[in-house]
């Protein structure tokens, strides 16, 4: 979470600087956003514990499918709504 903070502020930050230097219409500021941006990332995630293993375990499990809770068909302390019953039509 740390890194996203610092990497938006410090894209934003050098994007804007740049355009004050170089002028609204130049292609320059995108460019050192992004390279400081990327820089930014690099040392904000080595500077930041890793996520804990089981966190990671969990993670896993939810992206091959097979983690994830099935959600309830209706909250919980509350009546099921009743199941449609198909109608005969005449004829």
């Amino acid at each position: 979470m740390a890194v996203d903070y610092a990497v938006v502020t410090v894209g934003g930050l050098a994007v804007i600087g740049v355009m004050a230097w170089y002028g609204i219409l130049a292609n320059e500021p995108v460019y050192y956003g992004l390279l400081l941006s990327l820089a930014a990332y690099v040392v904000v995630s080595l500077a930041t514990p890793p996520t804990d293993a089981a966190v990671l375990a969990a993670w896993r499990e939810r992206l091959a499918g097979r983690g994830a809770e099935p959600e309830p068909d209706h909250e919980p302390g509350s009546d099921p709504e009743p199941q449609s019953k198909s109608v005969p039509t005449p004829g």
